[in-house]
């Protein structure tokens, strides 16, 4: 079963409908300014401006042999710091010393 509303929820909601119809209606009634009135003569009858290039102003060209380069260079180096890296890996864990020191420590 539905609750029954009350009139003063009514009111609310037509006085608010009205206050945004009034609001619309009077913010058709607003003047526009004629915008072609505000250019000056001189300025209504001009040439187009020259466009200028921007190949170099907005930023700078890297060439694609220079980034290749970079790039191998940056290749070349991580190839040889995991190379150094899986050598040491690779390598014995325990060093022969504590190696020999564990095997007498054991056999006692």
């Amino acid at each position: 079963m539905p609750l029954p509303r009350s009139p003063l929820t009514r009111t609310a909601y037509r006085q608010a409908f009205a206050t945004i119809a009034l609001l619309a209606l009077a913010t058709g009634c607003a003047q526009v300014p004629e915008l072609d009135a505000t250019v000056p003569e001189h300025l209504d009858n001009a040439a187009y401006p020259t466009l200028i290039p921007l190949d170099g102003s907005l930023t700078t060209v890297i060439l694609p042999a220079d980034a290749a380069s970079e790039i191998e260079d940056n290749l070349a180096r991580r190839r040889d710091r995991l190379q150094a890296k899986a050598k040491r890996l690779n390598g014995p864990i325990v060093d022969p010393e504590a190696q020999a020191r564990m095997k007498a420590g054991v056999s006692r």
